[in-house]
């Protein structure tokens, strides 16, 4: 049972982030952070159609989850450097 009050908790979660953020099908997004709820709104923009998932994460092991839930790209950088290489890799 804990499991699965985690799981409603972040699911619900990211699957809000990505529907708040009007993820459509065919569109470009960028998701910040990659803890539970970031996984779960690549996952959630990848269900909603979104044709590009860039997921910002400094861990190996959970870019390699994020690639796993649909994340086309990977940006390390934050701040400005973030900004310029998401605007950079159009």
């Amino acid at each position: 049972m804990p499991s699965l009050l985690a799981a409603s908790d972040v699911l619900g979660t990211g699957w809000f982030a990505a529907d708040a953020a009007r993820v459509k099908p065919g569109k470009t997004v960028a998701v910040v952070g990659d803890g539970a709820v970031g996984l779960l709104a690549v996952l959630s923009a990848r269900q909603m159609g979104a044709r590009r998932i860039i997921a910002m994460s400094r861990h190996a092991s959970r870019q390699e989850l994020a690639r796993e839930f649909g994340a086309t790209d990977i940006v390390a950088e934050r701040g400005e450097d973030g900004i310029a290489r998401i605007k950079g890799s159009d």
